[in-house]
């Protein structure tokens, strides 16, 4: 996953994602709001066994989220 802070307090995530069971795979980009509900919805379906960020270039407030 990689963030895009805007000025507006939204963000615009870079993703990418696989699961091995279903062979599923999927990438693409996701625009959210200051709250971050699309990225937290996600994750809630996906329920990743484990996410790769960049530290550096990830907001707090979404740290925060995918811890």
């Amino acid at each position: 996953m990689q963030e895009q802070a805007n000025d507006d307090g939204s963000s615009d995530y870079g993703i990418c994602f696989v699961d091995v069971s279903t062979y599923e795979f999927g990438v693409g980009v996701l625009h959210d709001d200051e709250k971050s509900l699309a990225l937290e919805t996600l994750l809630l379906r996906l329920q990743p066994a484990e996410l790769l960020y960049d530290r550096l270039q990830t907001t707090q407030k979404t740290k925060k989220l995918v811890q």
